[in-house]
């Protein structure tokens, strides 16, 4: 005898929702098999745990931002200290450079001073002239030493320095010109050639010195206008247009009839720039 089951609309709704919680529970394990063992069985532990770990790889970003923006800091900051240190060195040296020089140049009209007197006492002391003449010919005259410089040649000897590009040697011959001759008409064309050769050397700080120190004094003479001039580029070169401007437009104004004022001119025309 075989018994059949007939199967009611709600046999298989019964089914249906079976299958749907298979469904639910297969999937569940699915996700609790990737969950940490701290967050098993705790509703909503899973996102927590993201949450934290995420909040913590923040953190740790942070602060290795700050870390990174601290060393940053105390390398520049130990940067400067070192640049600042070697211009105070520069600048010592410079001075003592100056100092050795001026003893020098003292040193050597020292010398020159007691090398004149002794000629004059060997004149004072020679013989008469017939004595002189009367004098075997065979005694040999003493031979004398070489010529001393005049400011003239030490000048031009300085020159041909800074032609021949020996810029820092030029400015040492310059110095002591100036140092062993402070009251002679030349010292105001040694100190330009100074400024040019701290300018040549790019040096441009030094060079505006050197030209402004020139450009206040009243003994610059001639060499006044060319020295403003180049006061104008100085400035030009260490990006300070509107003192540039001001510069050139003094050569035109007080020297304009110079050369330097003709390029004035022409620097401020180039730039856009008014000459008045």
């Amino acid at each position: 005898m075989q018994i059949s089951f007939v199967r009611t609309p709600h046999d298989r709704v019964s089914s249906d929702m079976r299958s749907t919680i298979l469904t639910v529970l297969a999937g569940v394990i699915v996700v609790g098999g990737c969950a940490t063992p701290k967050t098993v069985g705790r509703p909503g532990g899973e996102l927590e745990a993201l949450r934290a770990e995420v909040q913590a790889l923040r953190d740790e970003v942070a602060a290795t931002t700050l870390a990174q923006e601290q060393a940053r800091a105390s390398d520049r900051a130990q940067a400067r200290a070192e640049i600042e240190a070697l211009q105070a060195r520069a600048r010592d040296a410079e001075a003592n450079a100056r100092s050795a020089i001026g003893e020098a140049a003292q040193l050597r009209a020292r010398v020159d001073e007691l090398d004149r007197h002794r000629r004059q006492g060997e004149q004072v002391s020679a013989p008469p002239p017939a004595l002189v003449a009367a004098a075997p010919a065979t005694i040999a005259s003493t031979p004398e030493g070489p010529a001393p410089e005049s400011p003239e040649q030490v000048y031009a000897a300085a020159l041909a320095m800074l032609r021949s590009g020996e810029h820092g040697q030029a400015i040492l011959e310059f110095l002591a010109f100036i140092d062993r001759y402070p009251t002679h008409s030349l010292v105001a064309n040694a100190r330009y050639w100074i400024g040019e050769a701290y300018y040549a050397q790019r040096d441009y700080r030094q060079a505006l010195t050197e030209f402004q120190r020139l450009v206040d004094q009243s003994t610059a003479g001639q060499k006044s206008p060319d020295a403003l001039l180049k006061v104008g580029l100085c400035f030009e070169r260490l990006s300070d247009a509107r003192r540039a401007q001001l510069a050139w437009q003094r050569v035109v104004r007080d020297y304009p009839n110079s050369e330097a004022a003709v390029r004035a001119r022409s620097l401020l025309g180039g730039q856009g720039m008014s000459a008045r």
